[in-house]
This record gives structure tokens, sequence and C-alpha cells, in this order.
């Protein structure tokens, strides 16, 4: 679940960007904890951010645990190192933790086939027979799956759903777009799937079989998936003002997302990361698993040989030149981050009240400058020169292809374009839309951020046929120039007279009818139309943009905006088609050349926009079915 993953569900980003954090490098490193503790404070202060419960942790135990800011506004309780938090999609880690254990008891293997061991999960696969979706891929989301519907993130009932019930829901969410085992897409829907073959090995819930593994042995007792008895053990979450507070969210897959736990507590898992699976006197897995967990081996990237990635519920980060291991959460209004380096022993846990991720940014990056202040980041690598045909070949423009959530691929195919360019020992990633990456040779066909002493991005043949780009965490495929070209050249026109069109809906036509002025109807008519269709196609981007903070409230369910945005997208292309014919239709005569030249241009954009939109289904899209 990676403001809120609401965002990245509907409106998105381009989000195949280089998979390292961006951390505030430019911000000088705290040299004491009272330095941290204080311009953490500050951050929260910046950003409207309640509170924070923050832990720091070494192999032997904590260096220090406590919160800063508010966990309740309105009482004013006070954050602590033992108020619960929402822990987000770090819970994934206990996933595969969970499912290690099994697979070192023998009883399971992470090449064991989905459909064999959990057969009464629904899903769809077009290459089963020769590629199956296997539980490594679940754990490492290269399932091919899409990410979980609005439906399903929206149902949080209560008392909540059973983990089977959960992944009743809506079956059509989990289709291989891909072949299994090749390209990485998160999704919440795959550690679900695991998660439940592990109640069909044990004949457990999920919930007590993790209860009695691992809360208990790690001395996490009060770390809960459901909403705690008592609510004044529970840090209140909050929407972007930083005092309405969010209800609280039953999210139906728990295993992906639910946890209730203290920094206190999430220690203790730092601990046995960082201990290599033993937890004070006592193993719980093996190193040889934790090492496993560490480090992917599905995937175009992982045959690449990258050395940063997602492994099983566990991936890398960059920071200040370290290379962290650990897991990001978001839940709506709460930001969790669990972060280690194994080498030195070292890492920190965090959550905060709310769901910005500025704040979320800085204070990872104050925590981590402050735990490697003392401590020599890695050298980095030489860098060898590419073959120039090897560069030639590769350097040109990419669109993401692999999207997280598949009705969003129509965004990432127009705003995710990039241009690479690879000269010598240096490779250039520059989006259309974002800030330039540089990344260095490691070998002819790996590369490195110029920051980050590990190989992150690799020079791949598609086996099916193309080049691809691939990223830690994401796959694009090489295009032809003339395709860029035509394709931003026309969302670029089309944008333009759409958002020319808008005046006359909003300005010129109200005031000539409120004047009574109808002898330029025929005018109105040429238009009015276009006109219309824009601010028909305006008014459903506002009624998705403007439920930001909503938009699982509003969107899951059949609600006067889910409804209204159906209803609004269906009228924009039944307008659009009226408004090309009224305007091809129109006469010359009384009406000036521009005016009829304007007003069928923008007709035809509106029919182009509703025909793209169309076939990437936005047009009477239904987000609740």
């Amino acid at each position: 679940m990676r403001r809120a993953l609401a965002v990245a569900i509907l409106i998105g980003v381009a989000a195949w960007v280089p998979a390292v954090r961006a951390a505030e490098e430019d911000e000088p490193v705290p040299q004491s904890l009272e330095e941290m503790q204080q311009k953490i404070q500050a951050v929260l202060e910046e950003t409207k951010t309640p509170g924070v419960a923050l832990a720091l942790v070494n192999r032997d135990g904590t260096e220090w645990a406590g919160g800063i800011g508010l966990a309740d506004v309105a009482t004013g309780r006070p954050a602590t190192a033992d108020t619960l938090f929402r822990i987000g999609s770090v819970s994934k880690m206990f996933v595969a933790l969970a499912v290690l254990q099994l697979v070192e008891e023998g009883r399971l293997s992470l090449e064991d086939t989905a459909a064999s061991r959990a057969p009464d999960v629904a899903f769809t696969n077009p290459w089963e027979a020769t590629d199956p979706v296997r539980v490594v891929h679940l754990l490492e989301h290269t399932s091919g799956f899409d990410d979980l519907s609005m439906r399903e993130y929206a149902d949080g009932r209560e008392p909540p759903i059973s983990l089977a019930d959960a992944l009743a829901l809506r079956p059509a969410s989990r289709v291989s777009r891909w072949r299994p085992g090749t390209r990485h897409a998160y999704c919440n829907a795959g550690p679900a799937f695991a998660a439940r073959i592990v109640e069909n090995v044990t004949g457990a819930t999920f919930e007590q079989w993790v209860r009695q593994r691992l809360f208990l042995p790690l001395r996490m007792e009060r770390a809960t998936y459901l909403r705690p008895s008592d609510p004044s053990s529970l840090a209140t979450l909050y929407y972007a003002d930083g005092t309405t507070p969010q209800p609280y969210w039953n999210f139906c897959v728990r295993p992906a997302g639910s946890i209730n736990a203290s920094a206190a507590e999430m220690v203790n898992l730092v601990r046995l990361l960082l201990n290599r699976g033993s937890f004070e006197d006592r193993r719980l897995l093996s190193p040889e698993s934790i090492d496993r967990m560490e480090h992917p081996a599905s995937g175009f990237a992982a045959s690449a040989w990258l050395q940063t990635g997602y492994g099983l519920a566990n991936y890398t980060s960059h920071q200040r030149g370290f290379v962290f291991h650990g897991h990001d959460g978001i839940v709506n209004g709460g930001v969790a981050n669990l972060a280690y380096l194994p080498d030195h022993g070292v890492g920190y846990v965090f959550m905060i009240n709310s769901g910005s991720l500025i704040a979320f940014r800085k204070i990872g990056s104050l925590v981590s400058g402050y735990l490697t202040r003392e401590i020599a980041p890695p050298e980095l690598p030489g860098a060898p020169v590419i073959p120039e045909e090897l560069a030639a070949r590769f350097s040109g423009w990419y669109q993401p292809d692999s999207p997280r959530i598949e009705i969003l691929r129509w965004f990432e195919q127009l705003a995710g374009i990039v241009r690479v360019t690879i000269r010598e020992d240096t490779l250039t990633f520059d989006p259309l839309l974002g800030k330039t990456d540089t990344f260095k040779a490691v070998s002819d066909r790996r590369f490195r951020n110029e920051k980050s002493p590990l190989a992150g991005l690799a020079l791949v043949d598609d086996p099916d046929g193309g080049l691809l780009l691939q990223l830690s965490t994401a796959t694009a495929r090489r295009i032809p120039t003339w395709a860029v070209l035509l394709r931003t050249g026309v969302a670029a026109l089309v944008i333009a007279l759409l958002v020319l069109a808008l005046p006359v809906f909003l300005v010129w036509a109200p005031v000539r009818l409120a004047r009574r002025r109808f002898a330029g109807a025929r005018r109105l008519g040429v238009l009015g139309w276009p006109a219309l269709a824009a601010a028909l196609l305006a008014g459903s981007a506002a009624l998705v943009v403007g439920s930001e903070a909503y938009l699982f409230e509003r969107f899951g369910r059949l609600t006067i905006w889910s409804g209204g945005l159906t209803a609004l997208t269906a009228a924009f292309a039944v307008v659009a088609l009226v408004a090309l014919v009224a305007t091809w239709r129109a006469k010359r005569e009384g009406l000036a050349w521009s005016t009829l030249a304007f007003g069928r241009a923008a007709a035809l954009a509106a029919v182009v926009a509703a025909g793209y939109f169309a076939w990437w289904g936005w047009i009477g899209i239904r987000l609740w079915v």
C-alpha cells in the first residue's frame, strides 16, 4: 500500500522511476539525539503531522525509543514508544516470515504453485500450463496481478470478514497480465493470497498462526491485525489538516497491511532481521532464510543480476550513500517505515499519524542520517565504458510496461515516457515529467544510481521480442521516436484545444444567455457543444482530484461521486460525438471562418479524447463494481 495510497490507486503517477528512495540529502545530518528530535518536531509542525513514534535499534537492543508530538489531538494524548500505530504494508514482512518458517519445516516450498496450495482462491493466468503462478511470485509481486479494486479497498465492514471471503470479493483483479516470474508490479492481493496458503497448510487463521509463531516469540503481545479494544492505546490517524480524524479502516486483506503495533514492539522485528533470524536466545529462522528474504529471485531484475529490488516482502532503498533493507507502509492517514543495515547491525522504525509523504521523507532522512553519522559509506565502484554498438542500440525512448494499476496504464503511457541516453560509462534517465537521474555502469548491461554502490538498472532483451529497461521494481519498453512524437503531440494539441474551449462554457455562453443575446445562437451552437464536452471532461477530473482524501469511501461503493463519475464520463463521450456532428454540419454563412474552424477542431479533439478513454475503459467507468 504505497499523499496516501488512495492517490496512487486512482490518480497515480508515472511510478516506474528509478527504485531508489530520494532522501532529503541537502539537510545536515543531526549530530545528537536531541538535535534529531528537535528537527523531527519541526517537520511535524511544518507538515501538520500530529505525532511520530520512533525507535533506533542495534543487534543487542534498543538505542532509543519514544514519541514526539501527539497520538490524539482532541485529548492531547502524547505519542510514546508504547502507542499502537498502523504499520501498513510493513505487515507484509510477517507473511514472508511465516511462509519461510513453513519452508524450513518442509511443509511448503516457494516453488509450489499457488493453485495447488490454495485451490479455493480464484485467479486467471493465461500461461498457467507453462508458467504457473508460484508462492514466490505472490511475495515478490511478480505474479502479474493487477492491484486491488476500489471495491476491495473500500470493504471495511465491522466486524471484518475472513481472509477467504476477502479474496472472493473480486477475483477479476487477479489476472496475470504477463508471464508470471518476469515483471514486478506491486499488488496487495499477492501477500494475502500467500497468507491464505499459510491458512490451508496450518489449519489456523493467519492471524492466529502469526500470533503464536511470531508475535509472542518476539514479545509483540499487543500487536494485532484488528482494531484494539482499548481506543486509548491506539494513535488516531488524521487527514492532511492534522486535526480531522480519519475513520478506522478495516483493510479486508489484513495480512497485506492491517497490523497495529508500537515502536517498542517493532524494535524486536528489526532485531530479528539484524541477528539473521535469532531473537535473544531463540532462533525463529535460519540466516539463509533472512538472506533469501532480502534478495529477489524472480523477475527480469533477478535474472539480470540486479543487486537492488524487492525480495520476499523486503526491498532495498538508497539513503545518503547507504543501501538499507526494509519496507514502507501507508494507510489512510498514516505512514510507517522500517529500515536496517545488515552489515552494520543498526536500523530504525517510525510511524506517523498523517499521510504526509513530505514528513515521511524528511523524518526518514533525519533518522538514517543520524544513525549512520559515524559510519563511512561504502565505496562506489568504478565504471566501465559501454560498447558503442550496445549504447546506440539501447539509447532512445521508453514507456512503462508493468503498471501497478491497469486502469492507469493510459496515464503512464503518456506521463511516464523517458528518454534514455548512454554515453561512455553513463546512462541518463530523463523523464518527460520529473527530474533527470544519472546512472553509472557496473558492467556492459548493468548500472547503478550515481549515489548508490549497487546495480539497480539493467538493459534487457525481451524474450518475447523488443528491448527493455529493467529497474529494480519496474520494467519499461523501448518505443520508436515517431510514436513518442505522435503520442505527445496529439495529447498536447487535444489538451490545448479543450482548455481553450472551456472559457466558452464557463464565461462567454452564460454572459450571452444572461443578456438574452440569442442572435448568435448558431455561433453558440458551434462553440457551445465542444465547450460542454470539455467541461464534462474537466468535471470528471475535478471529481476525482477533489476526492483525493476520500477515494475509497466515495468510489469503492455506489455513491453520488462514483455514480457521478460514471455519468460524467458517459455524457462526455455522447456530447463529444454530438459536437462533432453539430460543428461539421454547421454552415459557413454568418460565422467567421476562425469560429467555425476552432469549433470543429475542438470537437474533433473531444472525440479523440473520448476514443482514447473508451479504449482504456474509462467511459462510463464503474469503480464500485
